[in-house]
């Protein structure tokens, strides 16, 4: 049995993962499925993160501003906004929808 839509650990978080040999965690998780992983798995340097930024209160998405400034921030790879203008959103507990924002980064160590 294949799960469809499974994710490893969910949403746009796996990109922060690359792995030297150039597979995504996805395919290592494919691979260790049918029993042809790879016998050593090293992450590339340098160290990455994601940052989630939770909805803070019950609304309707508009706009965003800043993002150039963000973007401009060195070791920034990307802004990921996926909510849509006109979007309704809703907090944590009861918003399923957890994150709508989120700051890639690398840089030389995870205390960047």
């Amino acid at each position: 049995m294949l799960e469809v839509a499974a994710r490893p650990i969910g949403g746009l978080c796996a990109r922060a993962l690359r792995f030297e040999d150039g597979l995504t965690l996805e395919e290592l998780v494919i691979l260790h499925a049918v029993g042809r992983a790879p016998r050593t798995r090293t992450l590339w340097k340098p160290a990455s993160g994601v940052m989630m930024i939770p909805v803070p209160r019950a609304g309707v998405y508009e706009s965003v501003s800043g993002l150039q400034d963000a973007r401009n921030i060195a070791g920034i790879e990307g802004v990921l906004i996926t909510a849509k203008p006109g979007q309704k959103l809703v907090p944590l507990p009861d918003g399923r929808e957890l994150y709508r924002l989120h700051l890639c980064h690398r840089g030389p160590s995870r205390r960047c």
